[in-house]
């Protein structure tokens, strides 16, 4: 199986300082589940380190916590970014979070990675 975070992980036990939802993806500055958010269109982030975090100072400075605000301004009350990223991953681990993790659990309107 592969690495992935448990679900509402402080910031202060993460490896990048940023806490995890209560599905175990690193959250855009709200912990809200995606079932919550069921009516609206899921997007996912794939990706590695820079996807996950690094380098942010919080967790609503990821790219996809920006992505979702840029996406709300347009859309208001439409879209959930959700954060897949994970420290390390390439596009074959990618492929396994997406047919593994995601697309068993999610309906993602999009994904990008």
């Amino acid at each position: 199986a592969m690495e992935e975070y448990p679900p509402n992980l402080p910031a202060s036990a993460a490896p990048y300082g940023l806490a995890t939802d209560a599905n175990g993806f690193v959250h855009n500055g709200y912990n809200r589940s995606i079932a919550e958010d069921s009516d609206k269109q899921l997007i996912f982030l794939l990706g590695g380190s820079t996807a996950e975090g690094l380098g942010a100072s919080a967790n609503d400075q990821t790219v996809a916590a920006h992505l979702e605000r840029l996406l709300e301004k347009k859309a208001p009350g439409r879209c959930r970014v959700v954060n897949a990223g994970y420290h390390g991953r390439i596009t074959f681990t990618e492929l396994g979070d997406l047919q593994g993790r995601i697309l068993t659990r999610y309906w993602p309107r999009m994904v990008i990675a």
